[in-house]
């Protein structure tokens, strides 16, 4: 039995289909990589080019053309509430101000800072406590209309507590990402604005033993999640 054994492991084809395998899992982590690498670089010519198409106007720009209330502060928030499969649910809270300026009528740029608060409800559930701040440009497509919409791309740093019964886990994360949302000018100097959609890549570091690094990277479209929001000029 044990020399038939030794001779079915040292067998050819059995060599030959285990190094198939082998050879299958690295072309597909290697396509993975792939798609991470070809993603973020997405992001980034998103980012750079609204960076340089922004700095060639505002140089451009007469300088004797002003902008009336430049400056903004604003707050978005969102609520959803999800269904689970197994009939528990989960609860989904996030709150977010914000600061900024105008440098022309396309362009804004700003800072960030973000709270989010999930939780599941049933007995030995997690809850997640997040805390994120961004700087971000905003590029309005057409600044002529009350009704605007507009693509926001930022750099991101996130620091997220997972906590349950059996401990917490801290993890730390930076990310990069363009929104895309609309906006509705109520006045000259107040607005009402949506998130309708977010495309990220995102690398997440756990700080405690076992020590855990991945990226996630995705496309955001879900309709239930919009966040809300309003800003002020000054």
């Amino acid at each position: 039995m044990l020399h038939e054994l030794n001779t079915e492991l040292l067998c050819p084809n059995s060599f030959v289909k285990i190094t198939e395998t082998v050879k299958s899992k690295f072309e597909i982590i290697s396509l993975k990589k792939s798609v991470q690498t070809l993603f973020l670089s997405f992001i980034i010519l998103i980012i750079c080019s609204i960076s340089l198409q922004a700095q060639d106007q505002v140089q451009s720009q007469d300088e004797n053309v002003t902008i009336s209330n430049p400056y903004f502060a604003g707050v978005t928030a969102s609520f959803r509430k999800l269904r689970l499969s197994n009939g528990n649910s989960t609860n989904n809270y996030s709150f977010s101000p914000s600061i900024g300026k105008f440098l022309n009528e396309h362009f804004a740029i700003g800072l960030n800072v973000g709270y989010r608060f999930s939780d599941i409800s049933f007995f030995g559930g997690n809850d997640l406590k997040q805390l994120n701040t961004s700087v971000f440009m905003r590029y309005i497509i057409n600044p002529e209309n009350k009704l605007q919409a507009y693509l926001q791309p930022s750099l991101q740093y996130l620091r997220s507590k997972d906590e349950s019964n059996n401990g917490e886990n801290i993890t730390n994360a930076y990310a990069a990402s363009v929104n895309f949302g609309i906006t509705y000018d109520i006045t000259d100097r107040f607005r009402f604005l949506t998130r309708l959609a977010d495309m990220s890549y995102m690398h997440n570091s756990s700080i405690q033993s076992p020590i855990i690094n991945n990226s996630i990277y995705s496309l955001d479209i879900d309709f239930s999640n919009i966040q809300f929001g309003a800003e002020y000029r000054f």
